[in-house]
């Protein structure tokens, strides 16, 4: 599939990256919308600073599940999805007191694994 990937400071392209594959308790998301925020640009112009290059950028996410991962109710394909892109540990201090947004290893969808600008996330 083709995606807009940050290489780097000022270095995006479009480029062409394997489709992605559900792990345990995930979905795949048809993407049908992707929102770009002023710290998608900091990354570009000044980055990076969250992110990890080469990533699809793209944390602002929706679109519609069409692959669940193992423990995930194959009803779910099909339905509307929004991302929440914190991509929390499960399993610190935090995370086991549903306080994921203080997650001690935390990480982004579109910054520390691939996000949103794609045709699939």
């Amino acid at each position: 599939m083709e995606a807009i990937v940050l290489n780097g400071t000022n270095d995006v392209g479009l480029t062409s990256v394997p489709d992605p594959a559900p792990q345990d308790g995930e979905v795949i998301i048809e993407v049908a919308a992707t929102g770009l925020c002023g710290t998608d640009l900091h990354e570009y112009v000044a980055g990076p600073t969250f992110s990890q290059p080469p990533v699809v950028l793209g944390h602002e996410v929706s679109g519609r599940i069409v692959e669940v991962g193992a423990g995930v109710d194959q009803s779910r394909i099909g339905q509307g999805a929004a991302v929440i892109p914190m991509d929390f540990c499960g399993s610190c201090h935090y995370c086991h007191r549903s306080l994921y947004h203080l997650c001690q290893r935390p990480g982004w969808i579109g910054f520390t694994r691939n996000g949103g600008l794609a045709n699939y996330a």
